[in-house]
């Protein structure tokens, strides 16, 4: 692993925690302001504060435990992907649900986000 692949992974950590924090004043921090977001399970979004926004909405509608990543691969020292699997439940409904699939992020020469695309398997 080289010091960059060790920065990407110190921001797929600290992104991943400030969600389950629900800390999206550090979130904010951590994109880029033209940052693109897209997601099967949410929308394809541009920009920090349209991100934000739509975390925030997505994150009151469930609770969910930390996901889980249980494979980190690099295509470039900037970009990985991840396998994830979380479990959690829906508050409207008070269903448990289950989930897994792909993220991508890309990051940028400053170390800020400017691309994450989730695929729900």
């Amino acid at each position: 692993m080289t010091g960059r692949d060790a920065g990407t992974l110190a921001v797929l950590a600290r992104y991943h925690a400030a969600i389950d924090r629900r800390d999206f004043g550090e979130l904010s921090e951590m994109l880029a302001q033209d940052a693109v977001y897209i997601s099967n399970g949410i929308a394809s979004l541009k920009g920090r504060d349209a991100i934000i926004s739509a975390l925030q909405a997505h994150l009151r509608e469930v609770e969910h435990r930390s996901p889980v990543q249980t494979r980190v691969e690099f295509a470039t020292p900037r970009e990985a992907q991840t396998r994830w699997h979380l479990e959690g439940v829906d508050r409207a409904s008070n269903e448990a649900f289950t989930q897994s699939g792909t993220e991508k992020f890309w990051i940028d020469a400053e170390g800020l986000i400017i691309l994450v695309s989730t695929t729900n398997d």
